[in-house]
């Protein structure tokens, strides 16, 4: 396994994890303020649809990248909730 490749999927984790959450905030608003639940709905589909492929692709890999991948996801996580003012432990 290329240590150059395993590097690659730490900032793609984030890319996705950081859409991801970002686009949660952006759900979750949409669906207090009365917005479209077809909005809504399809908001959820996509982001989990890409967090799956992106986290499925690094699996395929091989588990270094899954790992780095899914580290990415949980930096971006901290990142966006500090950011977005959210409480989370």
């Amino acid at each position: 396994m290329n240590i150059l490749l395993v590097l690659l999927f730490l900032p793609v984790g984030f890319g996705v994890g950081a859409l991801h959450f970002t686009l949660l905030r952006r759900n979750t608003e949409l669906l207090v303020s009365g917005g479209s639940p077809w909005t809504g709905l399809g908001l959820q589909l996509g982001r989990m649809a890409v967090t799956v492929a992106a986290l499925a692709g690094a699996a395929l890999v091989g588990w270094p990248c899954l790992l780095a991948c899914a580290a990415g996801v949980l930096a971006a996580r901290r990142v966006i909730v500090r950011r977005l003012g959210w409480v989370a432990p």
